[in-house]
């Protein structure tokens, strides 16, 4: 017997990624450009139902529930897909998806490079996954989504949520303060932190204005711990260093160091001064979620271009070194027990 509703109304079948939700969150994703209250008001006269009924916006989704979305209605639901407009004319390698560093059944981890946005519908990380690779998001409600955050000139290891629980279970350990965040950077002049690392502390507050980060007395707490991998007096004096982010606050390290007067090597929105040939070199070099004891880390070689600078800059050999100090501090992390809260409270 066919379903009277076919004639009149869409259907949209629950996933795993949908279960156990508030029908009206379930749907309020699905139907993103639909006014909240004509959504009630559609739960309400019965042009959004489940399996063929009438809910309150209340009632739990369930498996192999189907949700039946008037026609009207069912034209906004949320594109899943790049916009193809903004898709014309795209090069190759423009297209080309990020290299995939680790990938299991809810996280995909890629290697970000710098000078590329996170999020858009032009060219992105984000875009690109989703032209060049199937991200899995069959869910209504929910789509893959970073689990945090890297600024445009940062490459590196960029963790995307592909289910729901991952999500949570990541956004969980960043809130706790239980995932461990290693990076690479080159600073100008001579900074000389202590040999068994410094923590600097300050509170910051994002300006959207200017977007800057400035120090603030009513911020938001920052802490990065740091260490120096090496140094060079030579007409511009810099410093590698690795550092270990125990806060996640917008543009921290740019900030912080500058605040220190050692911004960014090549970083002129935090005061260096320009550099020909000298892009900024941030790197994510590590991450691992330690949630529930330390797990396999997630690493980002350096890319190429960055490795051939620092062994410009510092010596031959500096990148292998680099690289070599972030599985050092790796192990020694997994080995002693201090994860990012413990090693919050080092110094």
């Amino acid at each position: 017997m066919s379903n009277p509703l076919q004639s009149s109304h869409a259907s949209f079948r629950v996933q795993a990624d949908d279960v156990d939700r508030r029908v009206d969150r379930v749907v309020r994703r699905l139907l993103p450009r639909i006014p909240l209250s004509r959504l009630y008001q559609a739960l309400r006269e019965g042009d959004i139902r489940v399996n063929g009924s009438r809910v309150a916006p209340a009632a739990r989704t369930r498996p192999a529930d189907t949700i039946w979305v008037h026609a009207a209605l069912a034209r906004d639901v949320s594109p899943r897909r790049p916009r193809p407009d903004r898709e014309r004319g795209a090069s190759p390698k423009t297209r080309a998806a990020p290299p995939i560093l680790y990938r299991d059944a809810g996280v995909l981890a890629v290697a970000k490079s710098a000078g590329l946005a996170v999020h858009g519908d032009g060219d992105s990380v984000m875009s690109r996954l989703g032209r060049a690779l199937p991200l899995r998001h069959a869910a209504l409600s929910f789509a893959p989504a970073p689990v945090h955050q890297l600024d445009r000139i940062t490459s590196g290891v960029l963790v995307i949520a592909e289910r729901l629980e991952a999500a949570r279970r990541w956004s969980l350990a960043l809130r706790s303060g239980q995932v461990l965040k290693l990076y690479l950077a080159v600073v100008c002049g001579t900074v000389a932190p202590d040999p068994a690392g410094t923590t600097w502390t300050d509170h910051l507050r994002y300006d959207r204005r200017q977007r800057r980060t400035r120090a603030a007395d009513h911020g938001r707490a920052a802490r990065t711990r740091v260490w120096e991998l090496a140094r060079t007096g030579a007409d511009v004096p810099a410093t590698l260093l690795l550092l270990q982010l125990l806060t996640g606050r917008r543009h921290q390290i740019r900030a912080q160091a500058a605040l220190r007067g050692h911004p960014l090597l090549g970083d002129a929105r935090y005061g260096a001064a320009y550099q020909a040939g000298s892009p900024p070199l941030l790197h994510a070099a590590a991450i691992r979620n330690d949630l529930k004891g330390p797990a396999v880390p997630i690493l980002a070689p350096l890319p190429p271009a960055a490795r051939l600078a620092l062994d410009r800059r510092f010596g031959g050999g500096t990148a292998r070194r680099a690289e070599a100090a972030v599985q050092a501090h790796l192990r020694k992390t997994a080995a002693n027990g201090a994860g990012p809260r413990a090693a919050a409270t080092g110094n």
